[in-house]
């Protein structure tokens, strides 16, 4: 059986090899039909290079998040911010050709938990709590992230689940500890 591999990893050849013959088992030979990318230094500087700028967008749109703003403001500020540094947004226009994605962020408020669609009509209110997604293209590399903000005074819920301090949310582990999902760049 003839097994077909291309992974996209940072590291040094001997640790490329080893990761494919651990995927493919011991007793698999790494041979030519198995691709491995490594990256080059460029490559790997122009990943740090998207992924900064993925932090600071969202670091730019922090101010925005407030009461009475929109999720399509939030995100009409994001694709003018995206375009006047020469950046690409990811998500708009992604997917199939009948229905691509349709803004250049993902704004998730509430009990929405990923992908949520910004528009008009979904304003901010007080206590809300909204994650941004954000993914520049910079150079041909994806600068994906997202940050969780509390709206305003943040309600006892959010208190409980988020942090205002640096806006991390909180996640919970399948046997109940909690644990902060994620820091900041």
């Amino acid at each position: 059986m003839l097994v077909a591999l291309r992974l996209r990893i940072v590291c040094n050849p001997q640790t490329a090899i080893a990761l494919a013959k651990s995927l493919l088992g011991p007793d698999k030979n790494v041979e030519q039909q198995e691709v491995i990318t490594l990256l080059s230094k460029r490559e790997i500087e122009k990943m740090r290079q998207a992924g900064q700028s993925a932090a600071e967008l969202l670091d730019y749109l922090e101010p925005m998040v407030k009461p009475g703003v929109s999720t399509l403001a939030l995100n009409d500020a994001a694709e003018a911010w995206t375009q006047k540094h020469g950046f690409r947004s990811a998500p708009l226009g992604y997917g199939p050709e009948k229905m691509p994605f349709p803004k250049s962020i993902c704004t998730s408020v509430n009990e929405v938990v990923c992908h949520g669609i910004p528009n008009a009509k979904q304003i901010l209110q007080d206590g809300d709590i909204i994650n941004i997604d954000v993914t520049p293209i910079v150079d041909g590399f994806h600068g994906d992230t997202s940050r969780t903000f509390l709206v305003g005074e943040p309600s006892a819920l959010a208190k409980k689940t988020g942090s205002s301090d640096r806006r991390v949310p909180m996640a919970r582990h399948p046997h109940g500890q909690a644990r902060g999902a994620g820091g900041r760049h």
